[in-house]
């Protein structure tokens, strides 16, 4: 896998992504970033240049005056995407296994 630092006007937010952030996840996605920076690259369909993991991420940045960020880019087709990106991600699945105190 091979991590690559794009201009982040090279990437678009797929319009038809099926999470949504309600401000209160933002403001805590954007206060995490502004603390550790980025930590974890956006996943982006090759061929398209659209973000398939990490909108929000992305969002986040954008509004705290990235310039660049980290992708890494996967060759999917349509389908693959979609099918991706409306699975639980894995956070989902490990934060349904972590003791509530966590």
């Amino acid at each position: 896998m091979e991590i690559k630092t794009v201009d982040i006007n090279s990437i678009f937010i797929d319009p038809s992504n099926a999470r949504k952030h309600p401000q209160k996840n933002m403001d805590a996605i954007k206060g995490s970033i502004s603390k550790f920076q980025q930590v974890e690259p956006l996943v982006v369909q090759k061929s398209k240049k659209i973000i398939i993991g990490g909108n929000g991420r992305y969002q986040a940045m954008k509004e705290l005056g990235f310039k660049e960020v980290q992708i890494v880019e996967v060759d999917l087709t349509d389908t693959q995407a979609c099918l991706l990106y409306t699975s639980p991600s894995p956070r989902d699945r490990t934060r349904s296994r972590m003791p509530s105190s966590a």
